[in-house]
């Protein structure tokens, strides 16, 4: 990779461009009436400061268009796959991997066209000290358009906003001294409005973000938490290359990791090129794509004529049809690995998808039965061609595009674009019950997988629980440990797009729901604690009765008994990945 490139986290004028760039662009929007209008305003109310977020959104698109197209979709993605994970950190650990899809998504917007020279290890773009400049453009430009997308959700929770009064903002006067910084935690000084404080507001944010980065989210986990289920194990930074890579994803590694690459060139014409004591960085790991597993839900009775999302289709087809292609040509992987994609011959990926087509769209058919794909590999192409993504929320495209004679199968974009466009509908009746008696059974099985695990009691489970001929409750996980019988009752929320952008009614049922939830469980849990027996259940022999409301992920709440712990540091709302980290404890 480029020297430029990789030393661009720590280099003084890539990071000084990046900070006078940030100045510059929002000096611009500074110019457009609604911005003036919420200026003279003072402080906007949480439902001004939603529409200030949105509009600022747009008109800092407007002021980076011209910028956007220096160059084309391709050549961004070429600069943007070779930079370093630190440029593109933050303070939370999903700020990386979420800042550098939302930067190539918005690449993918470029019209300009340009051919790509194609060298010993694929396409080559020249990479000099104007590159940079382009670079930390656009790096500013994400910078901002990721805090007016923050800045979005934060009013969803109901902050309100207010503006800073003017100050010296000569971008001269940041660049003296060393630089050392996190250019998405970029130090310059904004025009942009600031939250206003409020404690419990920022209590619940600082506490919901905590919750969500303390758990990493594997592939399987986030395709199952958006189908309102949830995260099957947490993630780590090991690299498993003993993998099916006929049926693979590929995500990216927090840290870069040097390996040796000789394994996957035995018989390389280019083995020369790395040496054969050579190391490379990689980015991007490979694990088994488990279909059965993440199209379970949709084998039910309920969804059983509900087909995906035909991006997330687009997607998946294209993680199956090069997995046919990697079996074979081991250097492809190790390029994935470094890259997150691989360059191939237009006519060889040509000629192997329409060998191939048909069987790849039946694999998923024995997993999905009502799978609907494009009717033939030639229509399949042409929508790959034409799906560039959103940005907002950011969900990837063009998992396959063509520059000059050859194609680059992006397979990092494949495995992203599917987790972000697979979701279960959002509707009620059946649907909803299918999806809430399955996450009641998966929130049962990872408790009898631990010591909580008691055979003696869980028939009690999803059995309405009776005294003196009233109805109490029913119980939809249970177990016990050491005298302390634990009641759950599973809330299956769906981890949705609309969710995820931070869309103020979804935010607030979804926090309604759960607060709710908690209200109802903490009176039941004190009932029975205090009438242990009754028509159809005995608890006496239990020392004490504690309780939790379970969701598929941590929820967003600013409510304080929600937030409360019901036993040791498990609070009564809570992710299953924090239920079952407590009882691993």
């Amino acid at each position: 990779m480029s020297d430029l490139l990789q030393h661009a986290p720590t280099n003084q004028k890539f990071l000084a461009d990046i900070t006078r760039s940030i100045i510059e662009l929002e000096d611009r929007i500074k110019q457009f009436p609604f911005f003036q209008s919420a200026k003279a305003a003072g402080t906007l109310t949480a439902r001004e400061s939603g529409e200030f977020f949105t509009q600022a959104i747009q008109a800092m698109e407007e002021a980076y268009s011209r910028d956007l197209n220096a160059y084309s979709a391709m050549r961004w993605m070429y600069y943007f796959r070779r930079t370093p994970n630190a440029v593109f950190a933050g303070d939370l650990t999903s700020t990386c991997p979420n800042a550098r899809a939302l930067a190539e998504v918005y690449a993918n917007r470029s019209v300009r066209l340009e051919s790509a020279a194609y060298g010993r290890k694929g396409f080559v773009f020249p990479v000099n000290e104007s590159t940079l400049r382009h670079i930390a453009r656009f790096i500013a430009f994400i910078n901002i358009i990721y805090d007016l997308q923050v800045g979005f959700k934060l009013a969803s929770k109901e902050y309100s906003f207010t503006f800073p009064t003017e100050r010296n903002r000569v971008p001269g006067r940041l660049t003296k001294g060393a630089l050392a910084f996190r250019p998405m935690a970029s130090p310059a000084p904004t025009t942009l409005p600031s939250r206003v404080s409020d404690p419990i507001l920022e209590n619940a944010v600082r506490i919901y973000d905590q919750r969500h980065d303390s758990h990493g989210r594997t592939f399987h986990g986030a395709a199952l938490n958006q189908a309102g289920l949830a995260h099957d194990e947490s993630a780590n930074n090991a690299v498993n290359t003993d993998v099916n890579f006929a049926q693979a994803y590929w995500g990216l590694l927090s840290d870069e990791i040097a390996v040796a690459p000789q394994e996957f060139l035995k018989g390389h014409p280019r083995a020369a090129d790395y040496g054969s004591a050579g190391k490379v960085l990689i980015r991007f790991r490979p694990s088994t794509l488990d279909l059965a597993k993440i199209f379970e839900l949709h084998r039910a009775p309920a969804l059983e004529k509900q087909d995906i999302e035909p991006n997330a289709s687009l997607c998946l087809l294209v993680l199956l049809i090069a997995g046919r292609y990697l079996q074979r040509s081991r250097y492809s992987i190790l390029r994935i690995m470094e890259l997150g994609y691989f360059i191939m011959p237009f006519n060889e990926w040509n000629m192997l998808g329409e060998k191939v087509y048909d069987a790849v769209c039946d694999e998923v058919r024995q997993h999905l039965p009502q799978f609907q794909a494009p009717a033939s590999f030639e229509a399949f192409s042409s929508s790959c061609l034409s799906f560039l993504g959103e940005v907002w929320p950011a969900a990837h495209g063009a998992p396959a595009r063509k520059t000059n004679d050859n194609m680059c199968i992006d397979m990092w974009a494949a495995s992203m674009g599917f987790l972000a466009w697979f979701n279960i509908p959002k509707r009620q009746g059946k649907v909803a019950n299918e999806r809430a008696a399955k996450f009641e059974d998966v929130v049962q099985q990872r408790i009898d997988r631990t010591r909580w695990a008691d055979n003696n009691i869980r028939e009690l489970r999803q059995r309405t629980l009776k005294v003196a001929g009233q109805a109490v409750t029913d119980i939809d996980a249970i177990g016990s440990f050491e005298g302390t019988l634990l009641l759950v009752s599973c809330k299956s929320i769906p981890y949705s797009r609309e969710y995820d952008q931070g869309v103020h009614s979804v935010i607030r049922n979804a926090a309604s729901t759960v607060n709710s939830g908690v209200s109802t469980w903490v009176t039941i849990v004190n009932r029975l604690s205090e009438n242990p027996s009754g028509d159809n259940f005995d608890f006496t022999n239990y020392e004490r009765i504690v309780g939790v409301v379970c969701t598929p992920f941590a929820v967003y709440t600013s409510d304080e008994q929600a937030l409360s712990t019901s036993v040791g540091t498990l609070r009564w709302a809570c992710s299953l990945d924090e239920l079952i980290a407590f009882l691993k404890c």
